[in-house]
């Protein structure tokens, strides 16, 4: 069985190289993804709750987990601006 189509990225940290670290997407069965460095498991969770407890006690490296929910409390805050209502 094919793996959900992503609906659209959240998050999508890079290193200074402009290597991809981790992405956060929404799928398109409303569920969430954490997509995060080669080797490593990929994780699933209905909520982004759910997902950001799943990633702190999966081993994901504390530096990105902070960045993780640095970036999600701005786009609480700011919002991305690419998706208009209506």
């Amino acid at each position: 069985m094919n793996a959900p189509a992503v609906q659209r990225t959240l998050v999508h940290l890079r290193d200074e190289a402009g290597e991809t670290l981790l992405t956060l997407d929404v799928l398109i069965n409303g569920w969430v993804r954490l997509s995060h460095l080669e080797g490593q498991p990929i994780l699933c969770a209905e909520m982004i709750e759910d997902l950001l407890h799943e990633a702190a006690t999966s081993g994901l490296d504390p530096e990105l987990h902070a960045a993780l929910l640095w970036e999600l409390d701005l786009l609480a805050l700011r919002g991305d601006g690419g998706w208009q209502p209506g």
